[in-house]
């Protein structure tokens, strides 16, 4: 089972890397579904994707399910016949834009979803934190960029506290 590598390296070595020491582990992958995001979907507590406000990301959420889904489907015990594997998925609206008719369409098409648990609104400050190579949060720390910017600093943490609550009632 390849899928399984992965889940088994924790397993076989979480003790040298002494694995408790972390609250979360994250890996960002690659948006397609080889070998490598498989074994993630595996190995992980939960998978969070994001949305974006256009036709390809909606699209995109019934085919990650439907993926997610066959995979944990073909993983099954063969002597309890039930699945080694219950890995949740989750959505966050990405990229949302307050003033995109695709914003708004996809904010309306999961305003009730329970998968969909935060949105990340779009800020050219994330396009600053590449070109000045500082994460988000070290931005947030310096006073004048925050309060020129405290409301979508405001939903950031929102939404970054919805995804951890998420995520932390798994445990």
């Amino acid at each position: 089972m390849p899928a399984l590598v992965l889940n088994y390296w924790f397993d076989d070595h979480g003790s040298e890397i002494n694995i408790d020491q972390y609250d979360y582990i994250l890996f960002d992958t690659h948006p397609d579904f080889g070998i490598i995001n498989r074994n993630v979907v595996v190995a992980a507590d939960a998978v969070i994707s994001p949305l974006e406000p256009n036709i390809f990301g909606w699209a995109a959420k019934a085919r990650i399910q439907a993926r997610v889904d066959a995979l944990l489907g073909q993983l099954i015990n063969p002597s309890t016949r039930q699945p080694f594997i219950d890995t949740p998925l989750y959505f966050i609206n990405n990229k949302v834009e307050h003033n995109t008719r695709e914003s708004q369409d996809l904010i309306e098409q999961t305003k009730d979803d329970e998968q969909v648990i935060a949105t990340i609104p779009n800020k050219q400050l994330f396009k600053a934190t590449i070109r000045q190579n500082k994460p988000i949060v070290t931005m947030q720390e310096d006073a004048k960029i925050y309060n020129a910017n405290r409301q979508f600093f405001q939903k950031l943490d929102s939404a970054y506290a919805n995804m951890k609550q998420k995520v932390d009632e798994l445990k």
